[in-house]
């Protein structure tokens, strides 16, 4: 790791300059791992600074819990799981206080997929 930074506050890119002076031509990706019950703050976080990450040309990850997972702090789900592409639903049913909203708001959207699929069927 180059250099980190806490999230909740300003993107601090002349200190990120002075750190990547010798990887600028190497490193491009910006990994952004802030997540919370109610509020996408990882991908309201990116639009706010999204002009100062093109203007360093990086890629943008929002990875979630991928640093809950990499830490130990959360368990990945079983092997069949993952495989029937299920990980939210094991993530909703092992905290559903913390994702009870979020799956509630995404299986909003299914009625509208059936729609989408029909009628371009037509």
């Amino acid at each position: 790791m180059i250099h980190y930074q806490h999230g909740y506050k300003e993107f601090e890119r002349e200190k990120v300059n002075e750190v990547l002076e010798d990887y600028q031509d190497t490193i491009n990706i910006l990994l952004v791992g802030m997540t919370m019950p109610t509020i996408p703050i990882q991908e309201l976080w990116t639009k706010q600074n999204l002009q100062k990450i093109q203007d360093a040309k990086l890629v943008v990850c929002n990875v979630g819990g991928f640093f809950d997972r990499w830490a130990g702090l959360q368990k990945r789900p079983p092997k069949w799981v993952r495989t029937i592409k299920c990980e939210w639903l094991w993530r909703f049913i092992s905290q559903p206080k913390r994702n009870a909203k979020k799956v509630r708001n995404s299986l909003k959207i299914i009625p509208y997929i059936f729609r989408y699929l029909i009628l371009k069927k037509e």
